[in-house]
């Protein structure tokens, strides 16, 4: 029989916050590779970097609010899509996600 080690509860801290950024990641790509699919719908195509895709996003969003949309009359989609906060990833905190 193999024995293990008790962990401290630093050990489990770190190990906690591992799985949290992990699981964090999966979801921002989940996100990206949706919205991305979505886009490519109206043929707004963007490489598959995240700096990227916040470049491309940022700049869809804010043609939404300048009423020069994807698609024609879909003001309350950009509304939406702005209140997500798409801008707030990485953005000040400790570690990058």
């Amino acid at each position: 029989m193999r024995f293990v080690g008790i962990k401290s509860v630093a050990q489990q801290e770190i190990l906690a916050l591992h799985r949290i950024r992990s699981l964090a990641v999966k979801n921002r790509t989940a996100l990206v590779n949706q919205i991305r699919g979505l886009l490519a719908e109206y043929g707004i195509v963007f490489p598959k970097s995240i700096k990227q895709a916040r470049r491309a996003i940022v700049l869809i969003l804010s043609e939404l609010h300048r009423g020069q949309g994807v698609a024609d009359g879909d003001q309350q989609a950009g509304k939406r899509l702005s209140s997500h906060p798409v801008d707030s990833w990485g953005a000040g905190g400790v570690a990058r996600v």
